[in-house]
């Protein structure tokens, strides 16, 4: 037992100590798994579940009924005398009534739809929450991998001063130079704490999302080393997938339909309910009474015995229960049907639009990947030309720090693609339905 005790004493404090390394899907695990409102839908799924069985439980209604009496007395007349008397009564009684009406089966139908909207509405909030987590922590990476290109740029800039300052003691380098390389060298240093700061930030984001108690300071983020694949895309597919896969789409339309339910149980109340009942019932009773009847010359000693009745009876029915509030009903109902026609076609209209819109992030992100090797090619080739000139004394050290900056900036650059890609692609998802 003390070495259980002990194991877990040590992976607790190894994660607070090392941190916690975790991958998207450990994210998305964690992530699902703590969110109190997940949970909260959850119970509402639930909650939904049991008004089905209370719907069909109202097609039925039982009864049970009892009780017992009695009583004990001693009385005498003139010719009469009672030497002990006592009666009990006991009853029971059972009832069993059914009733079928659409109004009951309607309500079955409109307890159903809201249990599977309560189903749907549980997987929309987890696609929306797995889609905030999946953005965090790309954002998250994309600051990481900022900060892993601020610190080389700090290596750059600090071996570029170290040559500025070693060729100023040799007197073939101005003090104005010298120090425009000193000065790359302090924003080079000041960009890593604002990189730093920004990780922090796009941690804390995360943990956030994911309800997280954890220290983002602890937080290790695991990258994903797989070779991004560009993907082909066809527009009017993507429209099609997500009408057919869209969630919230998927609502709206359930909407409707209890908007037309609801207006057919207004007019079910027009229709009589067919109404069975049977009832058991069973009555005891029991009267005991001792007494003498004397006259002049005799006594009559009686005594009176128990007996008990019993019954079943059957019904069959109809109930009609009609006012005038049933036509308002109907007129309101109809309203309803309206708006939620307009509210479905609001939302087909919108899902085509945040489709299209998704689809040109793509191909914007597709064609900086494209451009950005090219890009870090030509940077890196007038970085080696420009060092390379400044040594043999024909470029300007202002020339060389730009050119390093430049190189800086499209390797940062080629990250920032690289990661927005995959947000474009989280985000396509997301407005199809996946």
């Amino acid at each position: 037992m003390k070495k259980i005790i002990l194991i877990i004493l040590i992976i607790v404090c190894s994660n607070y100590l090392f941190g916690e390394d975790l991958s998207l899907e450990g994210c998305l695990e964690k992530g699902l798994k703590n969110n109190l409102e997940l949970k909260d839908y959850l119970l509402q799924q639930k909650s939904s579940e049991l008004n089905i069985d209370d719907a069909i439980n109202s097609f039925f209604n039982i009864g049970l009924e009892g009780g017992i009496s009695g009583q004990v007395s001693e009385k005498s007349q003139e010719y009469i005398s009672v030497n002990n008397s006592k009666y009990g009564v006991a009853n029971a009684s059972l009832k069993l009534r059914g009733s079928l009406s659409l109004a009951l089966w309607d309500n079955y139908k409109y307890s159903k739809l809201e249990f599977e909207n309560s189903k749907l509405s549980v997987k929309n909030y987890e696609n929306i929450l797995s889609y905030y987590i999946t953005t965090a922590f790309y954002q998250a990476l994309l600051q990481q991998e900022e900060l892993k290109v601020k610190t080389k740029k700090v290596e750059y800039s600090k071996i570029q001063y170290e040559e500025a300052k070693l060729r100023y003691d040799l007197g073939s380098l101005t003090k104005s130079e010298l120090l425009q390389s000193e000065v790359s060298l302090s924003e080079a240093k000041l960009d890593i704490l604002r990189a730093k700061t920004d990780l922090n930030k796009a941690k804390q984001k995360l943990l956030t999302y994911m309800n997280s108690k954890m220290d983002y300071q602890n937080l290790n983020l695991i990258s994903e080393n797989e070779e991004l694949i560009i993907k082909n895309f066809d527009l009017y597919s993507l429209i099609a997938e997500a009408k057919k896969s869209r969630i919230d789409y998927k609502l709206k339309a359930n909407s409707l339909k209890l908007s037309k339910l609801s207006k057919a149980m207004a007019f079910d109340t027009f229709f009589p309910a067919l109404v069975a009942s049977f009832g058991a019932n069973y009555n005891y009773y029991k009267y005991d009474q001792e007494f003498d009847i004397r006259d002049d010359n005799y006594t009559v000693i009686g005594h009176y015995d128990s007996y008990y009745t019993h019954g079943f009876n059957l019904s069959l029915g109809l109930s009609w229960d009609l006012s005038y509030n049933e036509f308002n009903k109907i007129d309101k109902r109809s309203v309803e049907i309206k708006r939620a026609q307009n509210r479905l076609g609001s939302k087909e209209l919108e899902i085509e639009n945040e489709v299209k819109n998704a689809y040109l992030e793509i191909k914007n992100e597709e064609e900086r990947l494209k451009s950005i090797d090219k890009h870090i090619k030509l940077a890196k080739e007038n970085l080696d030309l420009a060092s390379k000139m400044f040594n043999l004394g024909n470029q300007t050290m202002t020339a060389q720090i730009k050119a390093k900056n430049d190189y800086i900036e499209a390797l940062y650059q080629q990250i920032y693609a690289k990661y927005n890609y995959k947000i474009a692609i989280a985000n396509l998802n997301k407005v199809i339905g996946k």
